[in-house]
């Protein structure tokens, strides 16, 4: 399912016996304040499927629709735009998944410059800056 991220919570979340039950892991978040998201894409391990159920239960938050160093496509909108027309509201964000981004794994020479804050993303907020807003 590749992985999720959460900001903002007052204390972390880690469930080793349930490490894949995202929905699990995001009402703790919640809970404890933060805010939830799927990286990715939700392409890996067809992560899309689970991101649909959880956002149609309202427990996501976030989207990373831009990655650094995915594939040659740095920017899959298709799962984001299928969850939009089901009126699942969520933020699009980027991120530049270091330090994974910039090693060999296997796949030819590292890309050597991967650093943190490559795909970034701006937000216009109405208000005070708030995890909230």
């Amino acid at each position: 399912m590749g992985h999720a991220f959460a900001i903002g919570a007052s204390d972390r979340v880690r469930q080793r016996d349930c490490y894949y039950l995202f929905d699990e892991v995001f009402d703790k978040v919640y809970q404890r304040g933060g805010m939830t998201g799927y990286a990715h894409q939700a392409e890996a391990f067809h992560g899309y499927r689970s991101l649909i159920l959880d956002g149609l239960r309202g427990k996501v938050d976030a989207l990373e629709l831009l990655q650094f160093c995915v594939d040659e496509y740095l920017m899959h909108t298709e799962h984001y735009y299928h969850l939009l027309d089901l009126s699942i509201r969520l933020t699009a964000t980027a991120g530049s998944d270091f330090p994974w981004c910039g090693q060999d794994h296997g796949h030819g020479p590292p890309e050597r410059s991967s650093h943190i804050g490559n795909a970034r993303f701006y937000t216009r907020l109405n208000g005070p800056l708030t995890f909230a807003n």
